[in-house]
């Protein structure tokens, strides 16, 4: 079923189905024993272990504390898998790089940096025991699809309504950090602000009538943008003071794509949060007809309007 809500699917039943099949997937892909397909495994695990801290972000206002520990227990072991991904993630950078230059001067310095970068990756993975931090990993996830049985949540919109609220005012403020001072630190919070509203946005999928209406794709093309800026950034540390070209080449880069991704992102935040989540229960209740009148409107939230409606589509 996949990584969205399904029509007339109870949403009690729906999210924890969620919470399971990404739980499953990343101890799929942390228990892999190929070595060729290492990097791509836990590429692959670090994304269902993201979908699941987005999920749990949009759930935590009603499930509180469990939540907020899981939400950290997560991103722990997203981070100690990072060392790994982050080396092979510098790698496809510069071959990103590489695609976009025609500058010799900027295209040597590139390969001197490749090789440098497949050293250090080797020396990662040659001097720490990936099997016994992959191994923990699962032990963790198993430990927390045990804890999604217990999740004590609603079928009605006021299940999710808080949650969708709250992410929505972070990205509104993390837009206007990054707009205020745009600073790699600004950057990669409104990047980590997206990508929950990302994530929320497909699980919700269904809701929109004509899928062309949905954020989702301009959601996903600007966290895209933000994750480019962002490897640039840390590509940044890896470069050489005496490669002037190539440190131009990517101050060139990064300014195009932040001025690409704050024009994306404001029709996405330009109304006010509970204009926003007036919008998605509107959708809701067209989605789910007997919710329209089973359910009371979450506290604040009152009917939508045509403006409230535009908001979801925006």
């Amino acid at each position: 079923m996949g990584y969205r809500l399904i029509q007339d699917e109870a949403l009690s039943r729906g999210l924890k189905r969620i919470a399971r099949d990404e739980i499953d997937s990343a101890i799929e892909h942390l228990s892999s024993k190929d070595p060729a397909k290492r990097d791509l495994s836990i590429h692959e695990a670090r994304k269902s272990i993201k979908k699941l801290r987005g999920l749990l972000r949009m759930l935590s206002p009603v499930l509180g504390p469990a939540a907020v520990a899981d939400i950290a227990t997560l991103g722990a072991l997203g981070r100690s898998l990072s060392e790994y991904r982050d080396a092979a993630a510098l790698l496809e950078t510069v071959d990103l790089l590489g695609q976009h230059c025609r500058t010799d001067a900027v295209l040597e310095q590139l390969s001197e940096l490749r090789r440098m970068l497949r050293r250090r990756a080797a020396q990662t993975c040659g001097t720490t025991d990936l099997r016994s931090v992959l191994d923990q990993g699962i032990i963790g996830l198993r430990q927390l699809k045990r804890g999604v049985v217990s999740w004590k949540l609603g079928d009605g919109f006021d299940a999710i309504a808080p949650g969708l609220k709250k992410s929505f005012r972070r990205g509104r403020n993390a837009l206007k950090l990054a707009r205020a001072e745009q600073t790699a630190e600004n950057f990669h919070n409104l990047r980590k602000r997206v990508k929950d509203r990302w994530y929320q946005a497909r699980i919700l999928e269904g809701l929109w009538p004509n899928p062309s209406q949905s954020p989702e794709r301009a959601l996903r093309d600007l966290q895209e943008d933000l994750g480019d800026d962002h490897n640039l950034e840390v590509l940044r540390a890896t470069v050489p003071a005496e490669s002037v070209a190539l440190r131009e080449f990517v101050d060139t880069l990064q300014k195009h794509l932040r001025e690409k991704s704050l024009g994306a992102a404001a029709p996405l935040y330009e109304c006010k949060p509970r204009e926003f989540v007036e919008s998605l229960q509107a959708l809701w209740n067209e989605w789910q007809p007997a919710a329209r009148s089973a359910q009371p409107s979450p506290r604040g939230v009152k009917s939508a309007t045509a403006k409230t409606r535009a908001a979801a589509i925006a």
